[in-house]
């Protein structure tokens, strides 16, 4: 989610502390999302809790990357140690909800030509990571071992093979260390403009300690997805093969022993990853709405082969790829068991999407492949947006102002008038939905006076529609339905904590006693659970793509 401060994102993120991490973690997280990064110190004084309360509370919080601990930039010359800061991460905390999805995923990516072992150990790894935040390698181990039901010793071969895999498609990423510099607010140009000016040597402190926060962020990027020595051994070998694979490895292995120290390296589940896939998916599903189930074929192959190559989350485009490269990663996706759509005629579908309207998918010519072809991911997204902004109008508005809505997108700044002649409808209809998008943020107004006194009379009215505000609005009604939900789920379980906690200890005689009102419980969690699943689907979309 695209820098969410909205009160209500805080408020949303606290009720889900509270309700997976307990009462302690809500009111130190509040606090935190509420005044930003604060010492030790800090925390003991404005929290209040006991210092041993206060010190499980910030190790749970880090141990489910709720909080990450950072070290505040010193000054030159400090005599001082230097200090350690917590800092939320709202939008680890936010994601917590997609751990379903992330599991769907999962379960879809690994059903293909892996068995069904392979999919359950894919699942159980990530489940485990999700429901303990991070995980050395032999705690993944012994906790597959124990979701499976087999011993440690049988499962562990099968599991490493599996974690390779997963940190190789970066699903699974290395915990940040907590040493790495708080980066420092950067100051407004306006505010050096006015300032008293800045010495050569406060530059040039400034400068270095920027590079200082800047090689600790490449150091932490370059090992992100490291795979370690104990991994990349394959078991299958012999001992002699395995015992030249030690001694090539040797020198990687002592050099990263050196920069991680004797600290167990720790794992944990990369959402960016899942984001990029979900934002993929959801571009596919749009080409498939818009043009058919081929082009959506073609899109797939595209993005499955250029995935790894995208640096950023929101990339505007996915990087070109030739016509022999997509035929050759459409046959890969179906010898490894994906469902894609057949596809006759490649080419045909290829020359179709040259003279494409719409502009989902590009090409280029001029280049020594050929033909390069690519996805328009920002356009994608931006017209998934626009179709859940004409179902939300008209579900809100009717007929008519969805008409009036369409006519203002397209047509850019009108008057009345000439709105309601586009549109087909009466003045007082007009008028009213007008003032009723315009109170809804779906459309702004301008005044444009005709003399100096600014009189309504002497004025006219210009209608306008501006798809990016439209689009932020509905991102911050989409976090308060979400914080309505959830508080509402929250509220339901309270109500009926003693009936839960009889069912979530297997007591089989209050359902006899108490069939209605499990069967309203049951029926009223399913439902608000599935409106908050549909509801993060549609937030994706609006807030994090």
């Amino acid at each position: 989610m695209a820098e969410l401060v909205h009160p209500e994102a805080c408020q949303l993120a606290t009720l889900i502390v509270e309700e997976q991490l307990g009462p302690i973690c809500k009111e130190i997280c509040a606090l935190l999302l509420r005044k930003g990064y604060q010492t030790l110190f800090e925390l003991a004084k404005t929290s209040g809790c006991p210092r041993a309360e206060l010190y499980d509370a910030l190790l749970v919080l880090t141990q489910h990357n709720c909080i990450q601990p950072f070290v505040l930039e010193q000054e030159e010359g400090a005599k001082t140690s230097p200090q350690t800061v917590f800092q939320p991460d709202l939008l680890a905390i936010l994601h917590r909800l997609r751990s379903a999805r992330c599991l769907l995923h999962i379960a879809d990516t690994w059903k293909g030509t892996n068995g069904q072992d392979e999919t359950k150990i894919a699942e159980a790894i990530v489940e485990g990571l999700l429901e303990n935040g991070r995980l050395t390698s032999q705690q993944i181990y012994r906790n597959v071992a124990g979701k499976l039901g087999c011993a440690v010793d049988d499962s562990t071969k099968a599991t490493k093979k599996l974690l390779c895999q997963l940190i190789s498609s970066h699903y699974v990423e290395r915990a940040p260390p907590a040493n790495l510099t708080l980066p420092k607010p950067a100051i407004h140009p306006d505010a050096m403009a006015k300032g008293r000016g800045i010495s050569a040597v406060a530059k040039a402190q400034e400068e270095q300690a920027a590079n200082l926060r800047r090689l600790d962020k490449v150091s932490y990027g370059r090992d992100r997805f490291r795979i370690p020595s104990d991994l990349r051994l394959d078991d299958g070998h012999s001992a002699a093969e395995s015992a030249l694979k030690r001694q090539k490895l040797s020198h990687s292995a002592s050099t990263e022993a050196l920069d991680m120290g004797t600290d167990p390296i720790l794992w944990r589940v990369c959402y960016e990853e899942f984001n990029r896939s979900f934002r993929h998916a959801a571009c596919i599903a749009m080409i498939s709405q818009a043009r058919d189930e081929e082009a959506a074929a073609i899109a797939s192959a595209i993005l499955t082969k250029t995935r790894h190559f995208e640096t950023r989350l929101k990339e505007q485009e996915s990087q070109p790829l030739s016509a022999a490269m997509i035929k050759a990663s459409l046959e890969e996706m179906m010898q490894s068991g994906e469902e894609v759509s057949p596809i006759h005629d490649v080419d045909a579908v290829l020359r179709e999407i040259e003279r494409d309207d719409l502009e989902m998918m590009t090409s280029s010519t001029g280049g020594p492949d050929g033909t390069m072809y690519q996805v328009q991911l920002d356009t994608c997204i931006n017209l998934a947006r626009l179709k859940t902004i004409e179902s939300i109008v008209g579900a809100r508005f009717g007929l008519l102002g969805l008409r009036i809505w369409r006519a203002l997108f397209l047509s850019g700044q009108l008057e009345q008038k000439t709105i309601q002649d586009m549109a087909i409808g009466d003045q007082k209809d007009t008028r009213q939905l007008l003032y009723g998008m315009l109170k809804g943020g779906f459309m702004a107004v301008t005044e444009i006076p005709k003399s100096a006194d600014r009189a309504a009379s002497r004025t006219f009215y210009t209608w306008r529609v501006r798809r990016d505000i439209v689009s932020e609005r509905i991102g911050l009604d989409m976090v308060h339905s979400m914080f309505n939900i959830a508080s509402r789920l929250h509220t339901e379980s309270l109500l009926n904590l003693e009936l839960v906690q009889q069912l979530e200890s297997g007591n089989t005689t209050i359902l006899k006693t108490h069939r209605q009102q499990v069967s309203h419980l049951t029926g009223a969690r399913d439902l608000l659970e599935s409106s908050l699943f549909r509801m993060d689907e549609l937030n994706s979309v609006f807030n994090d793509f």
